[in-house]
């Protein structure tokens, strides 16, 4: 089963707004367009189009599978793990800012293997976890607060 991440609207401004300023920062170029411009017009381009693809990536490919005995974590192109579901020893809630492949933080801290962890923000904490338990039951947890 998919599940998409939680999305914070301050995260999502943070990860958005320097996106849309040069955009800005373009459409003023395009519009004042002279040929002296055309340089500043190129440059401007390249950053807003990988940041455009970045930042999108980010924002609509952050989500979490549970396929089989494995969950896949996927954060934009950075990021795509999988974990064996009988390796997690314990998931439990967590307000880290640390960054990580999550775009809330609403989270939950996955400890796996001797060393292992990741902090993920499913929309659906409690429906993550018990699809987690129902393939290991030995997964150790601490209660999601509601909300």
């Amino acid at each position: 089963m998919k599940y998409k991440s939680k999305i914070d609207w301050w995260i999502g401004a943070i990860l958005w707004v320097p996106a849309l300023v040069l955009v800005a920062i373009w459409i003023n170029a395009a519009i004042s367009f002279s040929s002296q411009d055309l340089l500043i017009l190129v440059l401007v381009s390249l950053p807003t189009i990988f940041s455009f693809w970045l930042v999108g990536s980010v924002f609509f490919n952050t989500y979490y599978i549970i396929n089989g005995a494995a969950l896949t974590v996927r954060c934009g192109v950075m990021m795509n793990t999988k974990i064996k579901i009988d390796e997690v020893a314990s998931i439990m809630p967590t307000k880290t800012k640390l960054s990580s492949p999550a775009l809330s933080t609403d989270r939950l801290e996955i400890r796996y293997g001797k060393y292992g962890k990741v902090v993920i923000s499913p929309e659906n904490k409690e429906a993550f976890i018990a699809q987690c338990k129902a393939l290991n039951p030995a997964i150790e947890t601490i209660e999601c607060e509601a909300g």
